[in-house]
């Protein structure tokens, strides 16, 4: 599987009404089809597109019984694609962990969503690679051309990687220019574990990173609305 059918795979899951659906599944519940949308509360129809999309990723499965259709969860196990086996498991035992409490479990759903959320992009699970491949940090300037990103794209995914905890910023001594470093304050263990199992590392964090200093530099051509930038100005050489 490559990145792109695995970002594809994070935002089918980054939903509130399919993670409902699928902790249904995967606490035993199997219902046909009409009983299934009265239990989360939706219409028949959008249940449809919601099950069409897991069913692509063998998220959940048809049963014939008894000329009714039943909907129920897929072991994560007969995958046939082993990553996707991979991701399949990691979401099932997540699930698994549901209270019955409607609260707990909203919560539970709230952190599976947000960690799913760092990698629906392609583009930051290769930056994320990158950073890991090269000892955890790596000067600004050389990861915007290895990713062929530009200047402003960088910035957006390294303010949700920030914000997510995963990254910070760094000048080594006598360097004039800022590096960009894995930090891995993990928001929860399901972050930590979805990460290690897409990523790879240690599943400990590491230490808390280098006290930032920065240089002056005019930042009036950035976001105004990125945090990354806002909070801690870095200047890239052209």
């Amino acid at each position: 599987m490559h990145d792109g059918v695995m970002g594809e795979w994070m935002r089918v899951v980054a939903s509130m009404a399919r993670l409902r659906l699928l902790a249904l599944l995967a606490n035993g519940a199997e219902l046909p089809h009409k009983e299934l949308a009265e239990a989360l509360g939706c219409t028949p129809s959008a249940l449809s597109i919601d099950l069409r999309l897991l069913l692509r990723f063998d998220l959940v499965r048809r049963e014939l019984r008894q000329q009714r259709v039943y909907w129920i969860a897929s072991p994560p196990d007969e995958c046939p694609d082993s990553q996707l086996a991979m991701l399949n498991n990691w979401l099932h035992e997540a699930l698994v962990q549901a209270e019955s409490d409607t609260e707990a479990e909203a919560q539970l759903h709230a952190i599976i969503f947000a960690a799913v959320t760092i990698f629906t992009c392609p583009r930051r699970t290769h930056l994320l690679r990158l950073l890991q491949a090269n000892g955890g940090s790596m000067p600004l300037s050389q990861l915007r051309a290895q990713l062929h990103m530009g200047y402003t794209t960088l910035v957006h995914h390294l303010d949700k990687l920030e914000r997510r905890g995963l990254v910070t910023l760094h000048r080594p001594a006598g360097e004039r220019e800022n590096c960009c470093m894995l930090c891995l304050n993990f928001r929860s263990p399901l972050h930590r574990s979805l990460f290690c199992r897409i990523i790879g590392g240690k599943e400990t964090p590491r230490e808390p990173a280098p006290t930032i200093t920065t240089a002056p530099s005019n930042m009036d051509h950035l976001p105004a609305t990125s945090s990354f930038v806002r909070d801690v100005p870095f200047p890239l050489r052209e």
